[in-house]
């Protein structure tokens, strides 16, 4: 999944119960379903129960992934996240 397709992802477009993600409007403006590995799943699980709703100051905002004011990631904050993680794994 490209970064920018990962920041456009809504709530509604995860679908746990089947395990995958609607990427809209993705590479060739194609939309695509993509499985969602059970490691992950169980990960958007806790993350969509307990943490999600904090943020939450806009009951109309839908992005998936929150900064802690409410706001959609961009994809360049995800990407220096990612970068950030792997650079602490090589590290380690």
């Amino acid at each position: 999944m490209r970064v920018g397709e990962c920041a456009r992802v809504d709530v509604p477009d995860f679908e746990l119960s089947q395990g995958s993600l609607l990427v809209r409007n993705g590479k060739g403006k194609e939309d695509r379903a993509v499985p969602v590995p059970a490691r992950a799943k169980a990960a958007l699980d806790v993350y969509l129960r307990p943490a999600r709703p904090e943020p939450v100051h806009d009951d109309r905002q839908e992005a998936l992934f929150l900064s802690y004011v409410g706001r959609r990631l961009s994809a360049t904050f995800i990407e220096e996240a990612v970068r950030g993680y792997g650079l602490g794994l090589a590290s380690a």
